[in-house]
This record gives C-alpha cells, structure tokens and sequence, in this order.
C-alpha cells in the first residue's frame, strides 16, 4: 500500500507541473509607429512607447527637449547652398529654386533680378515649400528662359549669383 501511495504521490506531482507553467512575457517594439513635424524653428517627433520629443533649432543651435536630452548645447554649421538652374516645366523635377538649409533661416529675404535690375520676383520668409521662386514674375506671369540674377539676405549676410531658368 505504501508503495502505491508513492507512485500516486509521483503521478499528482507530474501532473500538476505540467498543468502549472511559468510565463514569461517581454515587452517589446516592433516597427517605427509614430509621428514627424519639421517646421520653420521647430521639431517635434515621436513613436510608440516614449514620449514626444521637441526640438528648437537657430541657424547655431539646436536645443531638445523630452526623451534624451542632451545636456550640452550642440553647435551645427548650417551653409546654404544655391542652385544654378530651374526648370519649371511640371515635371516635377527642378520645377522651382531650391536654397538647402534656408529652412533654418526663417527670417531671410529673396529677390530675383533680370540683366537690366529690375525687381521681377521678391518675398521674406523662404523656405523652399510655401514661400518658392517657380519662375514666375511677381503678377503671376511665367518667365522667359534666360539667366536671372538673385539677392538673398539671411541674417545681415548678403548671398548675390545667378541661376539659370530653362522652361
């Protein structure tokens, strides 16, 4: 009798450790689910399972603030670069003047010249998106193909050249 209370006591053992198992559950972050703003002095992103992260940006500095902030201020050498050519023909390429990282420079002033001086485009504020040279004059009527003349004025600094307009 005893030996069969040992094998019924083994048998209860075995079958409540496979009816009783331990889980383990690990959280984790598949994918790159969230959100991305640019605007003109402002950042703001943010994805599953951390918090916003907003970022203020000058034409010298860069300042987040959020989820790994840095503790230091980081310096960015910001340079624009100035296309030479447009060609604004609706193909979707080149179609307008492209100035990189004017974006940075909210407070900026664009003018577009012909060979003889004349003001034929000017706007504040460029930023490559709302605020674009397409070739257009001022009133709205397209350009001829020729060489136009731009001067662009970002923080005090004056940027003069030409770009080239091909339609």
């Amino acid at each position: 009798m005893k030996k069969m209370n040992y094998i019924s006591l083994v048998l209860l053992f075995l079958i409540s450790s496979f009816s009783i198992a331990q889980v383990s559950i690990s959280r984790q972050v598949i994918g790159s689910t969230g959100t991305f703003y640019i605007g003109s002095s402002t950042s703001i992103s943010s994805t599953v399972g951390e918090p916003v992260i907003l970022t203020f940006f000058s034409p010298n500095s860069i300042i987040t603030q959020g989820f790994q902030q840095p503790e230091t201020l980081i310096e960015v050498d910001t340079a624009l670069t100035f296309y030479k050519g447009i060609t604004p023909n609706g193909d979707g390429k080149n179609d307008s003047w492209i100035i990189d990282d004017i974006e940075f420079f909210p407070n900026n002033s664009v003018k577009i010249f012909n060979r003889w001086g004349e003001i034929l485009w000017k706007r504040e504020s460029y930023d490559n998106n709302e605020v674009v040279w397409a070739g257009e004059h001022d009133n709205g009527e397209n350009l001829l193909t020729g060489t136009y003349f731009y001067v662009v004025i970002v923080e005090g600094k004056s940027y003069k050249g030409w770009v080239e307009l091909t339609r």
